[in-house]
């Protein structure tokens, strides 16, 4: 006979952000004790008091080695870059051509941001809006995917022993969007995290960062 407990904590291990919250008291647990109950009710065949739900997640016994998701960055960790653009256009055999064209435009204006990044089926082009009629020019309308302008990169500086932490993005990523900050995008090398935003919210990334 399956026991509620059992129920209830393969719900919280295969949802980890539940097993967060519940461990840092953002949930209500009567509110959320009901909002379960259909599920729990149906694995365990039976009629299930919301009382006893909440009284077994009051119970439940947390993981001791999660990350402290909440992560407060140092301000020599941090960079950023405002007013930019994106351009995302199709990969094809054609857009190296492209490629070294931009490469030279980037080479000849130091002064002016310009970042290509190559995946599997796109390429992304962030460069310093004033860029914008000469990207124009070498990369025709028909090979767009999508324009966005005035945008942000913050990057965050990652440390050694940060790398292989597991809680790491999701800490970073989380914080933002419970301030209720729109990620557009999230670009990752060994040692960096970028963030793109918007212009307008720079300044409150960085602040909920070092807060």
């Amino acid at each position: 006979m399956i026991r509620i407990s059992d129920i209830i904590q393969e719900i919280v291990v295969w949802q980890p952000f539940l097993e967060d919250a519940l461990q840092h008291w953002y949930l209500n647990l009567t509110g959320f004790s009901e909002y379960i109950r259909p599920y729990v009710e149906k694995i365990a065949g039976k009629s299930i008091s919301s009382h006893a739900i909440k009284m077994t997640l009051s119970r439940l016994d947390y993981p001791k080695n999660l990350f402290p998701y909440n992560i407060r960055c140092e301000h020599n960790q941090i960079n950023t870059i405002s007013g930019l653009n994106l351009m995302s256009i199709i990969k094809n055999p054609n857009t190296q051509e492209m490629i070294w064209k931009l490469n030279y435009l980037k080479n000849n204006e130091i002064n002016r941001y310009m970042a290509i990044i190559e995946w599997s089926r796109e390429i992304d082009i962030f460069y310093d809006y004033t860029f914008w009629s000469k990207i124009e020019e070498i990369i025709p309308a028909h090979l767009w995917i999508l324009t966005i302008k005035g945008l942000s990169l913050c990057s965050l500086q990652l440390r050694d022993e940060e790398i292989y932490q597991k809680w790491l993005f999701y800490s970073v990523t989380k914080k933002l969007a419970f301030h209720d900050i729109n990620i557009i995008q999230v670009i990752s090398t060994y040692h960096e995290l970028w963030i793109v935003i918007r212009d307008e919210d720079l300044k409150k990334v960085v602040t909920v960062l070092l807060s």
